[in-house]
């Protein structure tokens, strides 16, 4: 008698591993945490800390556990096939929407709106995706949103709550790098940091529920956070007199 991905995953021994699934997770991030007190890591090795190490821990449970594939390993996070282009335009909404809240609120306004106004926005934003997509957009997504919530969500049988539980973590993950950092305005202040903190959870509430909507897109989760800063990441990019 055949058996089933869904008995599989019914199954008691299985289902007990939900949690054991997030609880790795979670002691993965405290450990990534820990390391970033004490050496604040570049983007770069983000595609190791945050992509490669996390995505090998899960195909290793995904064959040990589910008795699944890669293919199967990726569709938990949310690269699956046929699936990439659902909550695209939700992404887009989103995304932009918040990206001019950023830009109304953020302290470099007035070095944005020139670039806007210009026309150079035509040149600098297409780089600024480029850039935000292969730095924090993905390598942040996948572990905040393809890794996290949906282990929590599996643990906890509640989307919402596991929504708002990465996006709290994704808020607390900045806070060594405003804190600490000698290019933050705000090194050295704990409470601007954590305010700091408070607005990037929220972005992340915002990210992490579109990821849900759009049946757990990974792809729309990236563009929702690129999106998210693309408008006040302008001034990153800048070649010669504006």
């Amino acid at each position: 008698m055949t058996v089933t991905r869904a008995q599989l995953e019914l199954d008691p021994v299985r289902l007990r591993w939900r949690s054991i699934d997030a609880v790795i997770f979670l002691g993965y991030y405290g450990l990534f945490m820990a390391y970033n007190f004490v050496a604040r890591e570049t983007e770069p090795l983000h595609w190791v800390s945050l992509v490669l190490f996390p995505l090998a821990i899960v195909y290793g449970l995904t064959r040990m556990v589910y008795r699944g594939d890669l293919g199967d390993a990726l569709a938990s996070v949310g690269l699956r096939r046929g699936a990439l282009r659902s909550g695209l335009l939700l992404a887009g909404a989103v995304g932009l929407g918040l990206s001019c809240v950023q830009l109304s609120i953020s302290d470099k306004r007035h070095e944005i709106w020139p670039i806007i106004t210009s026309g150079k926005v035509l040149l600098y934003l297409p780089l600024v995706i480029v850039l935000l997509f292969v730095a924090a957009g993905f390598t942040e997504e996948l572990f905040f949103r393809g890794v996290l919530q949906t282990r929590l969500a599996a643990w906890w049988g509640h989307e919402v709550w596991a929504a708002i539980a990465a996006a709290v973590l994704f808020g607390l993950y900045h806070f060594p790098y405003i804190y600490f950092l000698s290019s933050s305005n705000l090194r050295g202040h704990a409470l601007g940091a954590l305010g700091e903190c408070g607005m990037d959870a929220l972005a992340g509430l915002a990210i992490g529920l579109v990821y849900w909507r759009s049946r757990k897109n990974l792809l729309a989760a990236v563009v929702t956070h690129v999106l998210i800063g693309a408008l006040p990441a302008l001034t990153l990019i800048h070649f010669g007199p504006r």
